[in-house]
C-alpha cells in the first residue's frame, strides 16, 4: 500500500481527524457491508508518507481479492492506493508479525527546491558534509536504547531497538537517509535525521550521537525534521 500523508493526521484513527486507517476502514466497510478493523504494520505519524505499508484485515466478504482491490481503489481518494491484495494465513497480523522495517528520509540540499519536491522532501540550503553525516549515522548500528531520540508522548513503548542499516546516499537531486531496524520508537527517525544534520553542518561532532544514546535524554538531541521528507519504504516478515 502507498499513500501521501500530507493531508492526514497519521495512520491511526483519531476522533474528528482524517487518517489513513480511518479512510481505509470507511471505504472497506461500504464494500463488504460490515464493520472492519484494518491493522497497519507501522503507525506512521501525521504528514509521513508510505511507499510500502502493509495492512491486514478480517472480513466475512467472499469477494475475490482482485475485485476487492479494484473496488477499494475506485472509492479511495487518489492519495491512497492499494497496490496488492491477497488472502493471508489465518494467524497473520500485519503489526505483530513484522520483523523489520525500512524508513527513508529525503532532502534537497541546495539553493532551490523544485515545486515537484514541495511537500515530499525537506529543503536544506546550508552545505552538508557527507562524510560527517555517514560517520554520525554509523554510530547507531547495532542494539541501543533510543529513548534520547523518542518523542516524549511515546507512552510505555519499548525503546531498545536493533538497527541493521544506517546510511546516507545521494540519488539524482536528493540526499537520502536510509535506516532499517527491527522497530522504531515514535519520532525516532525524524530526531535522528535532525541530529545528523547538526553534525553535517559542523555544529556538533559525530560522537555527540554516542552521548545521546548513553544519556537517553531527548533534550540533548537535535530538533526533529519535518514529516514531509519521511517515507515508510518496506516491511519485512519472517
Amino acid at each position: 500500500m502507498q499513500y501521501a500523508g500530507t493531508r492526514y493526521a497519521g495512520w491511526q484513527v483519531q476522533p474528528g481527524q482524517a487518517t489513513v486507517q480511518g479512510m481505509l476502514q470507511g471505504v472497506m466497510q461500504r464494500i463488504v457491508g460490515h464493520p472492519v478493523k484494518i491493522l497497519g504494520a507501522s503507525r506512521t505519524d501525521a504528514g509521513v508518507h508510505a511507499r510500502g505499508q502493509v495492512a491486514s484485515v478480517r472480513t466475512e466478504s467472499e469477494l475475490p481479492a482482485g475485485r476487492l482491490r479494484r473496488s477499494l481503489n475506485a472509492l479511495l481518494p487518489p492519495d491512497i492506493r492499494v497496490l496488492d491484495l491477497a488472502e493471508a494465513a489465518a494467524d497473520f497480523h500485519a503489526l505483530g508479525r513484522a520483523v523489520r522495517r525500512e524508513y527513508r528520509y529525503e532532502i534537497v540540499n541546495g539553493e532551490v527546491l523544485s515545486p515537484f519536491r514541495h511537500g515530499f522532501a525537506y529543503h536544506v540550503r546550508a552545505p552538508l558534509d557527507r562524510g560527517r553525516l555517514n560517520e554520525a549515522a554509523a554510530r547507531i548500528l547495532g542494539e541501543h536504547d533510543f529513548a534520547g531520540f523518542a518523542d516524549s508522548d511515546r507512552g510505555p513503548a519499548r525503546t531498545l531497538r536493533r538497527v541493521e542499516v544506517s546510511e546516507w546516499r545521494e540519488q539524482e537531486d536528493l540526499l537520502a537517509y536510509r535506516v532499517v531496524a527491527d522497530g522504531f520508537v515514535k519520532g525516532m527517525v525524524r530526531a535522528l535525521v535532525g541530529t545528523f544534520l547538526d553534525v553535517g553542518r559542523g555544529r556538533r561532532p559525530p560522537d555527540w550521537v554516542d552521548t545521546i544514546l548513553e544519556k537517553r535524554e531527548r533534550t540533548l538531541a537535535g530538533a526533529s525534521v519535518p514529516a514531509c521528507g519521511l517515507y515508510l519504504q518496506r516491511v519485512d516478515y519472517a
